[in-house]
């Protein structure tokens, strides 16, 4: 699994209550999380795309960007070092991959905050019209949704934060950007009226992240990039059977994005910018929605000052006009008795509310054996009934659990079936048949002529052969018909 680095100081400035380090590390293990420990993280920048790069004692500056290609080892700047905790990603839970979304778990699990964070989505504050071109085969990327959010107030760190955060989702949940790609803007350098279409990829050109420059002069055709960008180089695959190549652009042609490859250079994020553009393009609308949901509400949890709006989408996104993002929960029900038959535990009502509600869930009581639960939009993980039993284990703490043996022990035997087929196969044996442990016996009326196919050359069982076979077994199930009566002299046997 890769390992994120999360900055500690900012990760306990957002949890509302002191914590110890060695309380903090406590708490992590019992949410899951592989904790390596702390480490202090050497850091430099690319002077010309800003991509910070964080390293360990052990750890040399890479010789390249792998953001723009640029020499790292004369092209850098040096950044203050940070103390990091270090764990594994777990990949079920992408909404913990950066210091807001892991501070707004741990916030629930020591009940600082109970139920789920609402997160209000303003006034619509740009429009985007789909093309129906991008749901055709040769340019297939049908889905995307986007956020606009205002009141940014970024400095190093929290950049840092953002493209680390867009990484790690795209490695969780967007399967290395084939399922869902996410793209990050500053909103200040294109129109709020913006449309999601296909571009010729000899002729269309733009200037992409990490260029020397904007503008014309440094434009590339959508092939140069594939063939000579470093993510153009490393995800080339996504598009190479596309005849046309998706594009999101503002109404006067400025180039936003070519999904799921990379950002222009006119409209990259940098520390001065205030107000940000969010989409995410995928070949999934649940999928698309959800990373969309995780991208958009971590942000809001590292910056508390920033506000979300929403982005009106036109055009054939399942033959429906909406506004993105969209954070209604999805309502289940949990039974505590299953609940508590899974996990070997007193679960009682009450317990099952106040346990659900620390791990961040709106629950209420439903007569007198049911909870009511509304999992947050940010929940990818969340499919069934034992998902939310699980993260009641998790709240109550598998620490907490005594361990105990099973009530029952058995001694394993032979059934009585395989002694008969052992008694079968060597009697066959000893008879020189040859024993051949894959599925070989069909016939001709099954494996060809069902399917439509012709006949083919095949090595057949002779009638003899068969007859031979059938005697064997036959003889070995009279001797047997004491323990088990369903073989009596009279079964007839097939080979077929």
């Amino acid at each position: 699994m890769p390992v994120v680095g999360i900055p500690t100081e900012r990760l306990r400035s957002l949890l509302g209550t002191e914590v110890s380090r060695d309380e903090l590390i406590t708490h992590l293990g019992h949410l899951g999380c592989d904790v390596e420990g702390y480490t202090e993280l050497t850091r430099v920048g690319c002077a010309r795309c800003e991509t910070v790069y964080e390293m360990t004692e052990s750890e040399e500056i890479p010789p390249l960007c792998d953001a723009c290609g640029a020499d790292l080892r004369e092209d850098y700047r040096e950044l203050p070092s940070l103390e990091v905790v270090r764990m594994e990603l777990l990949a079920v839970r992408p909404d913990m991959f950066d210091p807001g979304g892991l501070a707004r778990v741990l916030r629930g699990y020591l009940s600082v905050e109970l139920g789920a964070p609402e997160y209000e989505v303003g006034p619509m504050a740009a429009r985007l019209t789909i093309d129906p071109a991008v749901r055709r085969p040769e340019s297939f990327r049908p889905h995307i949704a986007c956020a606009v959010i205002e009141n940014v107030q970024l400095d190093t760190d929290t950049l840092k934060i953002l493209m680390k955060l867009q990484e790690n989702l795209h490695w969780a949940i967007g399967r290395d950007r084939k399922h869902a790609s996410i793209g990050v803007y500053d909103m200040d350098t294109v129109e709020s009226e913006l449309v999601y279409t296909v571009e010729d990829p000899e002729t269309f050109r733009f200037a992409p992240l990490g260029a020397a420059g904007t503008g014309d002069e440094h434009a590339v055709c959508l092939r140069e990039i594939l063939e000579e960008h470093p993510k153009g180089v490393a995800y080339a695959h996504l598009l190479k059977d596309h005849a046309r190549y998706p594009m999101l652009k503002d109404k006067n042609g400025r180039v936003l994005s070519m999904p799921p490859i990379i950002n222009s250079e006119d409209t990259k994020v940098t520390i001065s910018s205030q107000k940000l553009f969010v989409d995410v393009t995928g070949l999934g609308r649940r999928v698309v929605d959800r990373t969309l949901n995780i991208m958009v509400s971590s942000l809001l949890e590292n910056l508390p000052e920033a506000k979300l709006r929403g982005v009106e989408m036109l055009g054939p996104n399942d033959g429906e006009e909406r506004i993105t993002p969209d954070f209604s929960m999805q309502e289940m029900t949990v039974l505590p008795e299953n609940a508590a038959r899974t996990l070997g535990i007193e679960v009682s009502q009450e317990s099952a509310l106040e346990l659900l509600r620390r791990m961040r869930h709106n629950a209420e009581p439903q007569g007198a054996d049911r909870v009511v639960v509304q999992v947050p939009a940010y929940r990818n993980d969340i499919l069934h009934e034992i998902d939310l039993t699980e993260d009641l284990a998790i709240a109550y703490g598998y620490h907490r659990i005594t361990p105990t043996l099973v009530p029952t022990f058995t001694v394993g035997t032979e059934r009585r079936e395989q002694v008969l087929a052992d008694k079968m196969r060597t009697a066959l044996c000893g008879l020189g048949f040859q024993e051949v442990m894959t599925l070989v016996l069909t016939s001709p009326e099954i494996h060809n002529d069902a399917l439509g196919r012709a006949r083919q050359e095949n090595v057949e069982l002779s009638s003899c052969c068969s007859t031979s076979v059938v005697s064997v077994l036959k003889s070995v199930a009279c001797s047997s018909t004491s323990s088990f009566p369903m073989l009596r002299p009279s079964t007839s046997f097939r080979l077929r």
